[in-house]
């Protein structure tokens, strides 16, 4: 009896905090509960730990976590020269886990190979369990058409785990990690995830992917000995870059050709019925190369269209027929009676269903991102105007951070005034976004600046850096590859100003300098 329960004591203390971050693990991909209560237990099974509480003091003697931790205290520094200190606690507090998490991670003992290996299965895992969720959801619920719906959290956040998930899926197969028995659920589950990321529609997404494929090749480049390997892996690598410029490509020509506008002269003025056409001939908006806001007739729409459809063109007496109308645009007819009763059944259907072009019915979803992209940016070029268009939007975001840096280039607003700072940005600007997307930065490098000033953002920066210049693991693929589709977040993101950014970067930066750090993860051959 006695023999067992040592046993058993030694088998907890051998997985208990291999368990506890695979907890974690699965927390960040499902669950913020999960994720809160999985701290909890790391804490106490560190001061319960034998030694747990010298290595927790030591941790803070150490000079890498001093340096990550260092963030965290640079937004409690900004509470200094903040006048909404209210605002300042908040995000202090939501920025808690740059402490928390490199503080505790730097006093788990080091994992051996094989536990290492077995925590980063665990994540590839959850994060091919929740894609298959969504897809099956996606394909077997009727008019489930929101495929981030199963998430409980961003979608775009989502994407740029699903690209750290394949890239270690790729590396485990590089490595051999994968055993025989597994190696078909991991073709699977790399071709679910990147299935789901391609239904995200993540413009983060899939540009982080997309840049990660040739830098993936550059870093497993010494990995790959055969050279008719390294051939192929390059053609393959051309051919899908070429495929996805000729795609770019392909959607502006022929979704958005140039147009030039029309002059008053040259367009008709009646209806066939007799009615009088409404036309803006400076808007250079285009649907298939069909000017949008040529030959509109809102009477006869309005009275034609009640007859072909419940869907109401008014809501709280707004008007609601923009997608009406670039739909018929996109089929080349008059928005007037003859061009209602031109549209098919399946046409009325699309409309109700909010498809804005006719050629999008049945398109894929890599077509259809690079579509609304460059829908948004016609929009913004025609009306200066980028409400409601998330891409944009970052544009004037970035316009708005770019006039705050001006005035406050050395030392930032402070921790609590950024909010302020943005809001008195726009009305500088005069800008026409409209209040409810008034947003900050979008761009956590612009962020920082905008905070702290440019010695807070270069402090920042170096406590990224430093680890991939200075420590072993610089030698490490995978956390070269973490780093990388990191620094690409933060262009288009404020990755930390979320809790799934800031703990997917926190959890697996410390994880990566502290606990998954067998030697077997750094290939020789990258160190000379």
């Amino acid at each position: 009896m006695e023999k067992d329960s040592a046993m058993n004591k030694s088998i907890f203390n051998e997985w208990k905090f291999p368990t506890v971050i695979i907890l974690m693990l699965a927390g960040l991909v499902v669950s913020k509960w999960l994720l809160s209560l999985s701290q909890m237990i790391l804490f106490i099974l560190i001061i319960t730990d034998k030694g747990g509480i010298r290595r927790q003091i030591n941790a803070f003697k150490n000079p890498l976590v001093l340096i990550l931790i260092s963030v965290f205290f640079l937004h409690a520094a900004g509470l200094l020269w903040s006048d909404d200190i209210s605002y300042g606690f908040r995000d202090i507090r939501n920025k808690i886990q740059l402490l928390t998490f490199p503080a505790m991670i730097a006093a788990i003992p080091i994992q051996n190979k094989s536990k290492s290996v077995i925590i980063l299965k665990s994540f590839v895992l959850f994060m091919g369990l929740m894609s298959a969720i969504n897809l099956v959801r996606y394909f077997t619920i009727p008019h489930s058409s929101d495929f981030q719906a199963a998430l409980w959290h961003s979608h775009i956040r989502f994407s740029i785990m699903l690209c750290f998930s394949m890239f270690s899926l790729l590396w485990l197969f590089v490595r051999k990690f994968i055993a025989k028995a597994e190696l078909i659920p991991a073709i699977l589950l790399m071709v679910i995830s990147g299935v789901s990321l391609i239904f995200l529609e993540s413009f983060t997404g899939l540009v982080i992917f997309g840049l990660l494929l040739p830098f993936s090749a550059l870093l497993h480049r010494k990995n790959i000995r055969n050279k008719s390997l390294k051939i192929i892996s390059v053609v393959i690598l051309l051919i899908i870059s070429l495929g996805f410029i000729y795609t770019v490509y392909s959607v502006k020509s022929s979704f958005f050709p140039n147009t030039a506008p029309v002059k008053l002269n040259e367009v008709e003025k009646h209806t066939p019925s007799g009615n009088v056409y409404k036309h803006d001939t400076i808007s250079t908006l285009n649907e298939n190369g069909n000017l949008v806001y040529l030959y509109i007739c809102r009477e006869e729409i309005e009275q034609e269209w009640e007859k072909r459809s419940s869907m109401p063109l008014y809501k709280d007496s707004l008007w609601q027929g923009n997608i009406l109308i670039r739909y018929l645009s996109s089929r080349g007819f008059r928005k007037d009676s003859t061009g209602i009763w031109q549209l098919t059944e399946q046409d009325i259907t699309n409309i109700e269903n909010k498809i804005p072009n006719y050629r999008l019915e049945n398109i894929d979803p890599v077509r259809k991102r690079l579509y609304m992209f460059f829908w948004e940016l016609n929009v913004y070029k025609n009306s200066n105007d980028p409400s409601g268009h998330s891409l944009t939007q970052r544009l004037e975001y970035w316009k708005a951070a770019r006039l705050i840096i001006e005035e406050n280039f050395w030392t930032g607003v402070g921790t609590g005034d950024v909010k302020a700072a943005f809001a008195a940005a726009y009305q500088k600007m005069n800008s026409l976004l409209d209040d409810e997307f008034r947003l900050r930065a979008h761009n956590q490098y612009l962020t920082f600046w905008v905070t702290f000033g440019v010695f807070g953002l270069i402090l920042f920066l170096f406590s990224i850096l430093y680890p991939v210049f200075i420590v072993p693991q610089r030698h490490n693929i995978l956390y070269i590859g973490f780093i990388f589709i990191f620094l690409l977040s933060m262009l288009n993101e404020d990755t930390l100003e979320t809790q799934v950014g800031l703990s997917f970067y926190a959890l697996f930066n410390s994880l990566f300098l502290f606990v998954l750090i067998s030697k077997d993860f750094i290939h020789p051959t990258l160190k000379k």
